[in-house]
């Protein structure tokens, strides 16, 4: 985004004690952030992330867009990643470069958001979503979410910008980004699509062209080689993987899991926080507040129609909820600016300690899947050995960098000489030679991951 926006959202605070307080809290949280970024990056991709590389944008360009046999094809994530030269690479740092940019304009727009009048708490609001760690988890995964996420905030600014600047080009720049999310992730569409209904119905007809015909014209022509796998997996979903949102109660699914608030109260809280706020907005500017607030409507009432969306390919609609419960925080405070200033210098202040709490007591990160951890110990400590993975034995490969043998069976001799080593996965229970019970003799080294909680190694030392 190369606009100005310093006439739409605002300039910069003159010192004040609201001023130093959000920038001391500002300064906690991007460290915080960056805190419990480094360990997640560096860790072992899991099963989805390894599978998009492999079957994906390992393979080019072309293929990624001509192929949808399943949703892990983020196609336009895959796309961009297809071009690098790394493209096949499972490197975590390396495949996760696409998102750690994403994440790094993300944290530019907030900190832009935060130095600006009006638009405190828009940018301050949504970098609260990383401070447990599971959406930092999935915005940074070899995978399209991180993109949603950055996209929802660039909408939402530049919404918040025909506020004071309506100009023809910010209705281009919008339908960019929705066909960029529309692309990636075609649940983008539950929150695009209501975007362009609603500004086009509060005054934005005159750019049809821009709003409807373009990125109709483009999804359409991007969507045409894998329309019809895209219709399968739609109409099958259900069926294969259950549902996920099926009534208002199953909403808190996204506040629960990526900012462990587990009441219906935040939800009523906030929804009659906007409508205040929208009530007080001068009439030049009640425009955004209200586009957003009723797309988000139209966003979780398309969510429980549907209801086999799989929380994750959704979860970046908190970024545009937390953006719009800022924005009319912003909006109350410079209307009771009297004493909201005040108000809003402690609650700063308050979110700093608990930032500062949560760095410090915040657990060791344990990656979602351990394929690379468990690669690295084989490789320091079994070199030259027979291994018997049965479970997502190529994921293991991939990492390893000395030569070993996969066994296609357990064989008994070989493992009790000390030539085999089993690696068992907790995940789907997928222990079935019960070698602890069996081998009284056998060694094991438990390498911990989220889900199943370990993989495990067991073998017999060798006679010397």
């Amino acid at each position: 985004m190369n606009h100005d926006t310093s006439s739409a959202l605002g300039t910069p605070h003159s010192p004040s004690l609201l001023t130093i307080t959000t920038l001391l809290t500002t300064l906690v949280l991007l460290v915080a952030i960056l805190f419990r970024a480094l360990p997640i990056v560096q860790s072992s991709l899991w099963n989805d992330e390894l599978f998009t590389i492999l079957e994906f944008s390992s393979k080019g360009p072309l293929y990624v867009i001509t192929n949808y046999s399943v949703p892990n094809n983020h196609i336009f994530f895959n796309f961009l990643n297809s071009l690098l030269p790394t493209a096949g690479s499972v490197a975590p740092l390396t495949a996760r470069g696409i998102s750690l940019v994403a994440l790094l304009f993300f944290l530019g727009l907030s900190l832009q958001l935060i130095l600006r009048r009006n638009t405190l708490w828009a940018g301050m609001l949504p970098l609260f979503l990383f401070m447990d760690g599971r959406f930092l988890e999935l915005f940074v995964q070899a995978r399209g979410y991180g993109l949603l996420a950055l996209f929802s905030l660039v909408q939402c600014i530049l919404v918040l910008r025909l506020t004071k600047l309506n100009e023809a080009k910010t209705y281009w720049f919008i339908s960019l980004w929705s066909i960029a999310g529309c692309w990636t992730v075609p649940t983008y569409t539950f929150f695009a699509v209501p975007l362009h209904l609603m500004l086009l119905l509060t005054g934005g007809w005159r750019h049809i062209a821009s709003l409807f015909l373009f990125p109709a014209i483009s999804l359409t022509v991007a969507y045409a080689p894998v329309l019809k796998e895209l219709i399968q997996n739609f109409t099958s979903y259900k069926s294969e993987h259950g549902v996920f949102f099926p009534d208002l109660s199953s909403l808190l699914i996204l506040t629960r899991d990526y900012i462990h608030i587990h009441t219906y109260w935040f939800w009523i809280g906030s929804f009659c926080l906007v409508l205040f706020a929208i009530i007080f907005s001068p009439q030049g500017e009640k425009r955004s507040h209200i586009v957003l607030f009723i797309t988000l409507l139209l966003f979780f009432t398309i969510l429980l129609l549907v209801k086999t969306s799989v929380p994750r390919s959704v979860a970046y609609i908190l970024v545009a909820y937390l953006f719009l419960l800022g924005a009319s925080l912003d909006r109350l405070t410079l209307h009771f600016s009297s004493w909201l200033n005040p108000c809003a210098s402690l609650l700063t202040l308050v979110l700093a300690c608990f930032c500062a709490y949560n760095i410090h007591r915040s657990a060791p990160y344990v990656p979602i899947e351990s394929w690379k951890e468990t690669a690295e110990y084989l490789d320091d400590h079994h070199t030259g050995k027979k291994l018997y993975a049965p479970f997502r034995s190529r994921f293991l490969e991939v990492y390893l960098k000395a030569p070993f043998t996969f066994a296609t069976s357990f064989n008994k001799a070989d493992f009790l000489s000390g030539k085999l080593v089993v690696v068992e996965n907790d995940f789907k229970n997928n222990r079935t030679l019960h070698i602890p019970a069996r081998f009284p003799e056998a060694e094991q080294k438990i390498i911990p991951q989220q889900r199943g909680g370990s993989q495990t190694l067991f073998w017999v030392p060798e006679a010397h």
